[in-house]
């Protein structure tokens, strides 16, 4: 699998991938390392995870309660020799550095956004910016967003 640098519209960088057929992106520059294809129509969006299609074409479907990992800890190897399912809990275990991440932001499960409170939570986080008293940079006034 040979990657392919471009420049698209918007000025970024997109890498892409060929693997059985089908073209997997990513933008260096994003949130996620992983190369992704997507797909579009009759009103629904799918996509799959480059090394999710790795795994299921030499060894078939991902059993369930299972994961991929990337044994070298690389994103970006996707060569079947580096991939293995492992369960959630197992998973956790060989990558301790996400764990910390969550519970150091705060991110645990009891805090988390669901589709019946994310929109309260959203009021609550604008009420909260807004009656924050802010300083301009320029003149060092005191003032609230409104």
């Amino acid at each position: 699998m040979e990657e392919v640098r471009k420049i698209n519209k918007r000025g970024q960088v997109v890498c892409s991938i060929e693997f059985n057929g089908r073209v997997y992106k990513r933008y260096p520059n994003g949130k996620h390392p992983n190369y992704y294809y997507w797909k579009f129509g009759h009103g629904n969006k799918q996509s799959e995870m480059l090394h999710h299609a790795v795994y299921k074409f030499y060894h078939g479907e991902i059993p369930n309660g299972k994961i991929i990992h990337h044994i070298d800890h690389n994103p970006l190897n996707n060569s079947i020799e580096n991939l293995e399912a492992v369960s959630r809990s197992e998973h956790n275990r060989l990558h301790p550095e996400k764990i910390d991440n969550i519970v150091r932001m705060g991110l645990n499960t009891k805090g988390a956004y669901t589709k019946s409170n994310w929109n309260q939570r959203r009021i609550k986080a604008i009420a909260r910016l807004q009656s924050e008293e802010r300083v301009c940079e320029q003149c060092s006034g005191r003032f609230t967003a409104t």
